[in-house]
């Protein structure tokens, strides 16, 4: 699932966080968590009916496999 982040990053299809989320929820095809996301954002996601992916890497190995500067608890894939 890294891979298939990586590359939709690189390709501008990614929205980082809950708001945004939330903002393109018409436009998001796939929905990411890292493996220690906090409950309140898996609470956001489930009230929004929002199917999500849970990855096997953290908050941290995330940001570091995707090389990114900052840390993310939700990545959705646009469609």
């Amino acid at each position: 699932m890294v891979i298939e982040l990586k590359k939709s990053i690189n390709n501008g299809k990614v929205y980082f966080g809950v708001k945004q989320m939330v903002k393109n929820s018409k436009k998001i095809d796939l929905v990411f968590v890292p493996s220690d996301v906090r409950q309140e954002t898996l609470e956001v996601l489930r009230k929004n009916k929002m199917d999500f992916d849970v990855l096997d890497v953290s908050k941290e190995e995330a940001a570091q496999k995707l090389e990114l500067d900052f840390l993310c608890e939700v990545f959705s894939l646009g469609k």
